[in-house]
This record gives C-alpha cells, structure tokens and sequence, in this order.
C-alpha cells in the first residue's frame, strides 16, 4: 500500500544516479555534501532537511538502507510540520518495517493529521485504510470521499484508487468509463500502476474494445516506469500469444506467441524481485523455449523464488533434486523443498512430500529421514 515518495525530494533522487557536473569542471555537488547538508539543516531543527535524511535512509540512497533510522528522521521531521514527515512516519507504523511495531491507530492518526492540513499523499493512504477496515471499520464511502480529494488535490495515486472503487462498485455505483477516466489521468500523470490498470482493461475488452496492442503498448510503459507485475503480464501475453482455444481471457488474435519475448520480460520482471516471474522464466529455461535450454540456470531462478518467500519454486526444487533433473538425485534435499514448500500451504508439495517419505523413508534410518518422521 505505502510508498515513501515526495515530488520535492526529486533532486534527491537525482543525485542518487549521478553527480551534477559541467563538462571539464568539478562536480557541483557530492553525495556526501548533500547528507552533510540535509544533517545540518536537521540538526538546526529545519524540518525539510530532517525529512530528506528519513527519505535518504529509508531509500538507501547513496547510504545503507535502514528503516530505524529513517523513522527517527521522520518522527523530527513530522514534530517539525513536515506533513511528508508524518505521512512517511505513518507509513511506518503501519506496514511494520525495521524494528517499528505495526500500529494502526498511530498510523491513523499521523495520515489524518497530513491530511487534514491538505497532504495528499496521506489522504490516499487514509482512505486505503478504510477500503481496506486496516486499524478502522471498513466504510466504502470515507474511503471514496478521500480518494476523490486526494485526486482533486493532483495525487495520482488517489486517482488510481478512486478509478478502483469504480471499476468494482465499492462505496458507489460500478462505472467502468470513470475507472478507464481515472486510469488514464494516472498513467498520463506518470504514475504507472494507471497504465497497468487500463492496459488490463484493453487487454480484457472491460468497459472499453478489446485492443491488444493497445494493452501491450500500456503494459510496456507501466514495465519501464517500474511496475513488475506489468513486464510479467507481458511475459504472460507473449507467453501464451494467440492461443485462444486454450486461453480465451488472455489471448489476443494481434499478438503473436513469441517465447523470446516470454523470457525477456519475465527476465526483468524476475530481476525486480517479482518471484512468480522467476517461476515462469525458469521454466523456459527448463525446457529450452524461447532460450537455449540451461538447467543450472533454470535451478538458480527456481532458488531465488524459492528463497523469496513463493513456495512454487520450492516444490518445484523438490521435483528436480527428487528426479535428478539437470543435476545428483538427492533425496535429502527433494524433501527440504517440499517441506518448505508445504509449510507455506502449497498442498501439491505436501502431498509430493508424503510420496518421497513414504517410498525412501519408511524402512530407513537416513539422519533426514528421522529428521522428519
């Protein structure tokens, strides 16, 4: 839901791609100027630069990532009248990150009080908040009338929001030509979760004609903007193409199965952390679609998924360490992988689990067979 995202930290962001220079001279300014300035201003109670330092910890730009001591940042930033100060603070407290406990209330409390002093970021996030019935009673219409301030306020993310209650009928009457309205001011405003939303929407022929090279061109600009699900869903598409007897909902007569495509944008998709992505690109890694077939490199994806938390690549780990595919047979390590991946509900894996437990274990006194009697 959060994101820690002010337009007045842009030159922030700036200078954590590269140094400001003119041809032939000294840079203008260094990274560690720029800390030691944003310091100095905190340290003289300037709330700007207090929340500049938060916003630096909390991105890791150009110093080690850590969340406690934005949250220290934040918290003088927000005491100082920074509404980005307390909006972020808030952001905080309610997903829960570095040693900050989640609570809803004081979460609440500090997006309320952004808000009210026109904040719009935190409108948004306040109306998530009773969309969502996270820390409040869930009521459709305040989240509404927040999201609708928010995006008259020019907080594309309000727009998006609102577009979504819209497109689902929540708090108001269902109007899928408002969402597309929505969507649209979003992704032209450069936030691109909006073209994602319309590019499914062309691609699904909802409220509008079915266009699916309309949908791909959104999804490509929603990809490159930083939304991975977009470069999976182009993975997806490209993946299946036109293969309507098989996939009536996702295929398009205009786009052609291309399995190079497929690897490319799950690539990328993979690369920014989406682990379904590194699922679906293993797999055609496994079996040599759309990429010269590379069983290492299918099993490392697998790993990364698996370790990121997505049970899928941990089951399939089992099946390759259980069959010997691209690799020993190991039986040890096939139910280290169901196991994990059972324990995250994935019930194929439990059931591939009780299989390989039965047939190696059951007459065997293999440490990891008593491991997990």
């Amino acid at each position: 839901m959060m994101r820690f995202f002010n337009i007045n930290l842009f030159i922030i962001t700036i200078l954590s791609m590269f140094i400001i220079s003119c041809a032939g001279k000294s840079p203008l300014i260094t990274y560690q100027e720029r800390i030691d300035e944003a310091q100095e201003l905190c340290y003289k109670s300037d709330a700007n630069g207090c929340y500049d330092l938060g916003y630096i910890y909390m991105e890791g730009l150009i110093v080690e990532q850590d969340a406690d001591k934005a949250f220290g940042y934040f918290k003088r930033a927000c005491n100082g009248g920074s509404m980005a100060g307390c909006t972020d603070l808030g952001a905080l407290y309610y997903e829960n990150l570095g040693t900050v406990e989640q609570d809803f209330d004081k979460a609440f409390m500090l997006f309320k009080k952004a808000c009210d002093n026109d904040y719009m970021l935190a409108c948004s996030d306040l109306g998530h908040m009773y969309s969502e019935g996270a820390g409040v009673k869930q009521d459709f219409d305040k989240a509404v009338d927040l999201f609708k301030k928010a995006c008259t306020g020019a907080d594309m993310r309000g727009c998006i929001n609102l577009g979504y209650m819209y497109y689902n009928g929540f708090g108001l009457e269902q109007d899928y030509s408002k969402a597309i309205e929505l969507y649209e001011r979003a992704c032209n405003g450069e936030r691109f979760e909006g073209c994602y939303n319309l590019g499914v929407m062309y691609q699904f022929g909802t409220g509008i004609e079915t266009n699916p090279s309309k949908a791909i061109e959104l999804y490509e600009l929603a990809c490159k903007g930083g939304i991975s699900h977009a470069c999976f869903q182009l993975g997806l598409t490209y993946y299946i193409g036109h293969d309507l007897e098989r996939y009536p909902k996702y295929a398009g007569k205009e786009i052609k199965q291309d399995f190079s495509k497929a690897v490319d944008w799950y690539e990328k998709a993979c690369d920014d952390g989406h682990l379904q992505s590194c699922v679906a690109v293993a797999s055609l890694y496994d079996l040599g679609q759309g990429v010269t077939q590379n069983y290492e490199r299918a099993r490392k994806l697998y790993e990364k998924a698996c370790d990121g938390g997505y049970p899928n690549g941990c089951g399939v780990l089992g099946y390759i360490y259980e069959n010997g595919k691209g690799t020993d047979t190991d039986f040890e390590k096939a139910l280290g992988f169901y196991k994990r991946s059972c324990d995250q509900n994935f019930m194929y894996s439990c059931d591939e689990f009780k299989v390989l437990y039965d047939r190696v274990c059951t007459d065997s006194k293999e440490p990891y067979c008593v491991q997990y009697k």
